[in-house]
């Protein structure tokens, strides 16, 4: 049992660093390529019982092909917001989203604020894509954001009300990033949970299997060679 999990973790590691190391294979969507965006709770306690368990906030997007035919496996990002003070800062956010802001009244604890959300899309998702979200306040101004460079990011950014209906007139919804969450903690349910400093290790497993789960054996090989 112990080689399984430690061949596991060595997986884990190695398919997180060589993402870490290229960053642009991160990147989803662009131009005329959809991406639904979303985050969800992953940790809870159930009823209000138990133990408690500080909430753990994860912010993800998918790829999305309307026509049912897509150029390539539709690619997924993922990001856990910290919100345990004393969890080790994770590798999604130290490695490629610059400038999470934590609440001033609770160091080490990032909030799923509008700022937050806007500088992890932009981390991940490609100038020109066409995001869908739900109306969130927080997802507001996502048309008007420019890069690092100061550059237009040019999203296309449209919205589903939820509390009307799950696809608006013009098409619009969140679907498929639902989808991804429901397969997600699938996986979290059937391991039993997820060991918290690991969460973002797992993230980038997930990450990885989205975009490169077609030859799954084949590509963790290119990474071993890329990385060692």
């Amino acid at each position: 049992t112990k080689t399984i999990v430690d061949w596991r973790s060595f997986f884990r590691c190695t398919v997180r660093d060589f993402l870490l190391s290229h960053p642009p294979l991160t990147k989803i969507g662009g131009l005329n390529i959809i991406v639904q965006v979303d985050e969800s709770l992953f940790a809870r306690r159930k009823s209000h019982a138990g133990r408690i368990v500080p909430p753990m906030w994860v912010v993800g997007g998918i790829e999305y092909f309307p026509d049912g035919n897509p150029p390539h496996r539709p690619k997924s990002f993922l990001v856990a917001l910290r919100q345990d003070p004393n969890q080790p800062p994770g590798d999604a956010a130290a490695g490629l989203v610059q400038g999470l802001q934590a609440d001033p009244a609770r160091p080490g604890i990032y909030p799923r604020s509008g700022p937050n959300l806007q500088r992890i899309i932009a981390a991940f998702v490609e100038a020109g894509s066409e995001i869908h979200t739900d109306m969130w306040t927080g997802y507001q101004g996502l048309d008007q954001m420019n890069n690092a460079a100061g550059n237009p990011l040019a999203y296309d950014h449209r919205t589903v009300n939820h509390s009307v209906e799950f696809v608006s007139n013009t098409g619009t919804h969140t679907q498929a990033v639902e989808n991804n969450w429901m397969n997600k903690k699938h996986i979290v349910k059937s391991m039993r949970g997820v060991h918290r400093p690991m969460i973002d290790d797992y993230m980038f497993e997930w990450m990885w299997r989205d975009q490169y789960g077609d030859e799954p054996l084949e590509n963790f090989f290119a990474a071993i060679r890329d990385q060692y």
